[in-house]
């Protein structure tokens, strides 16, 4: 009889080998991590892919051992999978490059998984800060982020209104070299609050393009401040990244004193501060995405729902009377099936109009990743078998509703200048269900259009561009200013209220 020990520890062998998922929005998050279901997680502080270390070296060992005993205690099942190994190995040294590559980075995206957490409700933001908006505070530590690498080694003035004194003379000191950012994954880690302030960490994984040509794929962690009390600006002041006390937009002196109403506006007393930043992983070798079948963890749990769903519907009713709930519904399924064609065609402009920007720059990152790899997430037979309504959310300047998609489709992966299939089945189903939230401005109501033409003035959607305007009548269309743009896709084991 087989000792248990050795077939748990095996058979935990064999699982850490499974592929992460892709498509969409079910396993596109970086490394297998972040909100999306993987097959592996390890901690973040993990290695980059490099080679090898000491650890790689017992592990081995640990295998080699448990081969052998095998071998000679249960030879039944030894020499078959020592001959298996054999044979994987053969036809793995007879592969291709791209094979390999893929292979490596597989084995890179399990090493370097940033663990999943459960993280803090953003909503605790709202306690001491009434006009607070996760939407509008979301773009707005994407938007400093962004510009704060984009700046390195140069004037940080733009933002400077919202940087601590030592983060930007660090910043501006700093080698810089980024031309591109695409932000992969924002996810909230902690609050934490003294007697006189409120912070909150954040990390961020992105893929930096170099003005040297090279591409880096990188983990940071921020922590942004603001005194206990404060008020969240309007959109209009947290957009355009102005003075958070007078709203000029000329720029922040290197003492962070505004040259127009002379306050010192970075210390926290008028709007968030970024005070801390550190990067806590650096590789070239940038994370990939493979594909599965079955009936993904999670779709089996019953929808999450809010206790005044019903009453947050009819006051969203009374607020916009042509508001109706099938007609949203409809909607959700027609951006949904939208999203998954634009994905597997490899034509992610078309989902432009359809996502906010933070959304739209995660997504547009991996469709860059698997072209950059020669490969192709493909989705087929895509269907949407229901929908349910989860929360209806709302706060002074934006209002969202959560619905729970349940889907199916074929998911695989293939080699895209022959097809070969990498991962996944093209034969097998995938059932799964995830958490889609859509916003947009609070007082703008339903109305009849056509999904195909921009919501301000009724052009076709052919000329959006990258940051979603459209270039007919220059309107911003990815913020929720004339209809409902999907903004967060979170999955079954990870959404909660």
């Amino acid at each position: 009889m087989i000792n248990p020990r050795w077939l748990a520890l095996f058979s935990f062998f064999l699982a850490t080998m499974l592929p992460v998922w892709a498509r969409v929005g079910g396993g596109e998050s970086y490394s297998g991590g972040g909100y999306s279901s993987s097959s592996s997680s390890s901690s973040s502080s993990g290695s980059s892919y490099s080679g090898g270390s000491s650890s790689d070296g017992e592990a081995i060992g640990f295998i080699l051992e448990l081969l052998i005993r095998l071998v000679i205690y249960y030879p039944k099942i030894g020499i078959p999978l020592v001959i298996g190994i054999a044979v994987a190995f053969y036809y793995y040294s007879k592969s291709s490059g791209t094979d390999r590559a893929f292979n490596a980075l597989k084995n890179w995206s399990a090493a370097n998984s940033v663990e999943r957490r459960k993280p803090p409700r953003m909503n605790e933001l709202k306690l001491r800060d009434p006009n607070f908006s996760p939407t509008l505070f979301l773009d707005f530590v994407n938007s400093v982020y962004s510009k704060l690498l984009l700046g390195s080694g140069g004037d940080l003035s733009e933002i400077g209104g919202y940087l601590k004194d030592q983060i930007r003379t660090r910043m501006e000191s700093a080698p810089g070299g980024v031309k591109a950012i695409i932000i992969g994954s924002t996810r909230l880690v902690n609050i934490h609050r003294t007697k006189t302030s409120e912070m909150v960490e954040i990390e961020f994984e992105s893929n930096l393009s170099l003005e040297a040509g090279d591409e880096l794929y990188v983990v940071d962690r921020v922590v942004f401040m603001r005194g206990l009390g404060v008020k969240t600006n309007p959109p209009e002041t947290v957009y355009a990244l102005s003075c958070p006390h007078c709203g000029n937009n000329e720029g922040i002196g290197k003492d962070g004193r505004c040259a127009f109403c002379q306050e010192i506006v970075n210390d926290g007393r008028w709007g968030w501060t970024l005070a801390e930043f550190q990067r806590s992983k650096s590789t070239p070798k940038p994370p990939v995405v493979l594909s599965s079948g079955g009936i993904e963890i999670g779709t089996d749990m019953p929808t999450e729902r809010s206790s005044n769903l019903l009453a947050d519907l009819a006051g969203l009713k009374e607020r916009d009377p042509g508001f109706e709930q099938e007609a949203f519904l409809d909607l959700a399924r027609q951006t949904f099936l939208t999203l998954q064609q634009a994905w597997t065609e490899m034509k992610w402009e078309k989902a432009r109009p359809l996502e906010t920007d933070d959304l739209f720059q995660q997504h547009h990152y991996w469709i860059e990743s698997y072209r950059r790899m020669g490969f192709r997430n493909v989705l087929e037979d895509v269907q949407v078998t229901d929908i349910h309504f989860s929360q209806v959310s709302t706060d002074p300047y934006f209002e969202g509703i959560t619905v729970r998609i349940f889907a199916s489709m074929k998911d695989y992966t293939v080699r895209a200048n022959d097809g070969r299939v990498l991962s996944g089945s093209p034969n097998q189903i995938r059932k799964f269900s995830e958490y889609w939230t859509f916003v947009r401005r609070a007082g703008v109501t339903s109305k009849q259009r056509d999904a195909a033409r921009c919501p301000s003035c009724g052009a076709p959607l052919d000329k959006v561009t990258h940051v979603g305007v459209c270039e007919y009548c220059q309107a911003k269309l990815t913020r929720g200013d004339f209809d409902w743009i999907l903004s967060r896709i979170e999955q079954d084991e990870a959404y909660y209220l």
